[in-house]
């Protein structure tokens, strides 16, 4: 069975290219090859080294009228090249990760889809939390569920953990960028309960990790497929355990670099001793709001007062971070935009 699994477009009616891949993709795809399939993973938004110039975000906020105009538009460009791809892949089922800013791509996709007689099935973040009203749905962790879907009559039972991305599934990979494919999750779950946030709604309320020894061979095993030098830690707290990150700055080559995810509370002395002197490049903190106000509101546990003893950290270490904002959130008005 063929089976191409999309990640809809959005960024690319922005002429912004997408760094990265569909991660969730590439585990379904490590998960549905272990039955024989044949697997497709397809990045609507990946650029194939076509885009020279990268937008800077405000660049990308001043054309989301482009966006607008273009996913309405099924003589667009972009419709025009991901319907030539889909059928010259010739899928004979498609599974689509939908995402909210991506739920108007998602219908026309399905509909698309449906017209040609293919299956779809919809499943990500957005179908398990709300729905998009399209396609058969697949709510939650996907893997297994999707497997026993496409194959009733196996028996099947696994762990996702244990499987490492099949980045040789994804479309045109050898026109991906090395580090673009350095994406790496080494937990599901999040031991915090930010309301905002769709982690519980994925993948329930512990907390599973995969074993500091199996990160590093998919690690290793990426670098040797692909040359990719940098990597990215995409778990939502990575440095909530400063053992585990311990062994990970012990295991991992030197000549590896690495970003990570994670919370401002998390942040002390000992952690930042320890990523100064690794060849961690960068930290990612999800501050979220400056308010107050809208910190209580969105249920995120942290003070205006933790960012403010993090960032002094970062500067007494000299180690680079970045925080991730959200800006017209419910009941948010200008004054506390401030």
């Amino acid at each position: 069975m063929k089976v191409l699994l999309i990640n809809p477009p959005f960024e690319a009616f922005l002429n912004n290219p997408q760094a990265y891949f569909p991660l969730g993709l590439t585990y379904l795809a490590a998960a549905l090859k272990r039955f024989g399939d044949e697997v497709v993973v397809y990045d609507c938004d990946y650029d194939y080294g076509e885009i020279d110039h990268a937008p800077d975000d405000i660049e990308t906020i001043n054309h989301y009228d482009d966006y607008y105009k273009g996913v309405y538009n099924y003589n667009h460009p972009v419709w025009q090249k991901i319907r030539k791809n889909i059928r010259e892949i010739n899928p004979d089922i498609v599974g689509i990760i939908s995402y909210a800013t991506k739920v108007p791509a998602t219908k026309y996709l399905t509909y698309w889809l449906e017209k040609q007689n293919i299956p779809v099935y919809i499943g990500g973040p957005h179908e398990t939390t709300w729905g998009t009203g399209v396609g058969i749905s697949v709510k939650g962790e996907g893997e297994v569920q999707f497997a026993k879907i496409l194959h009733p009559e196996a028996n099947i039972d696994f762990n996702p953990l244990e499987l490492i991305p099949d980045r040789q599934s994804i479309y045109k990979v050898e026109k991906y960028r090395p580090n673009d494919l350095g994406i790496v999750m080494g937990e599901r779950g999040c031991p915090f309960n930010c309301h905002f946030c769709q982690t519980r709604a994925i993948w329930g309320t512990g907390v599973r990790r995969r074993p500091i020894d199996h990160i590093i061979k998919e690690i290793k095993l990426v670098n040797q497929d692909f040359g990719t030098q940098q990597f990215y830690l995409c778990d939502d707290t990575f440095t909530c355990n400063l053992d585990r990150v311990r062994e990970f700055v012990e295991k991992l080559p030197r000549d590896f670099e690495w970003v990570c995810l994670t919370r401002p509370s998390t942040i002390n002395q000992e952690l930042l001793n320890i990523l100064k002197n690794s060849s961690c490049i960068r930290v990612k903190l999800g501050i979220e709001t400056g308010s107050p106000k809208m910190l209580k509101l969105i249920g995120k546990g942290e003070t205006v007062e933790i960012f403010k003893k993090a960032a002094q950290l970062f500067k007494e270490f000299e180690v680079d971070w970045t925080a991730y904002l959200m800006l017209a959130l419910p009941q948010e008005t200008e004054e506390d935009w401030q």
